[in-house]
């Protein structure tokens, strides 16, 4: 896939969606989620129907987390934000990383 071609829905799920929905799920199982209760909220989230069977490829530790922003260059490098720390985050398909 070109820089110029748009990505659809498919392609954004496949190239960054997952690398989201890992991260949120990482950051509703951080202890900080938890006390708040907020992890409940994602226990009763039926996304196997909607993503297939979910894979988390990466957590994320710091004192506290919450990810959104999330951005993909043409390469498939994904970055999103950890609000709760004011960082910009990055995860490498190829490496996994």
């Amino acid at each position: 896939m070109s820089c110029s071609q748009k990505l659809d829905r498919r392609d954004w799920l496949r190239i960054g969606g997952c690398g989201l929905a890992a991260g949120a799920l990482a950051a509703a199982s951080s202890p900080f989620a938890q006390a708040a209760g907020i992890a409940d909220h994602y226990n009763r989230l039926d996304s196997d129907r909607w993503l297939g069977e979910v894979e988390i490829l990466a957590t994320i530790e710091d004192e506290k987390v919450f990810t959104e922003g999330p951005a993909v260059d043409s390469s498939g490098t994904l970055y999103f934000t950890n609000t709760a720390t004011s960082k910009i985050l990055k995860w490498e398909p190829k490496s996994k990383t």
